[in-house]
């Protein structure tokens, strides 16, 4: 029986976090510079698959305005990309076939200032 893509083989891939933001307004690595991360590690480890975790990739950085996750942080668009938005897709788009991604989330955690509870 086939694995669901959710289930992840940690076994046979390197996993990793690579923290873009905290909040306020600190950002320690942009979209465009993540990008080059993930292909430095792809170079290191001769191409073994990737699990890589995004953290503060939304709002303004780690755990701001959480659990929501309807903006991406604007502070980490790359030059000459017109948002933030187009800048997290383009990631996406260029890591797509050779790697996993994931972004930091728990949906089931509840706080106050996450916009759509109130």
């Amino acid at each position: 029986m086939a694995k669901p893509a959710y289930q992840h083989q940690y076994h046979q891939a390197v996993a990793c976090k690579v923290l873009l933001g905290k909040k306020p307004g600190v950002v320690h690595c942009d979209l465009d510079q993540t990008l080059g991360i993930i292909r430095a590690l792809e170079r290191l480890t001769l191409g073994l698959k990737q699990i890589v975790y995004l953290v503060g990739w939304q709002y303004d950085g780690h755990d701001s305005k959480y659990p929501a996750f309807f903006e991406v942080n604007e502070r980490l668009k790359r030059p000459g990309d017109a948002d933030a938005r187009q800048s997290l897709l383009r990631l996406m788009r260029a890591t797509r076939a050779q790697r996993l991604r994931q972004y930091a989330h728990q949906p089931l955690r509840r706080v106050r200032e996450q916009p759509a509870v109130g």
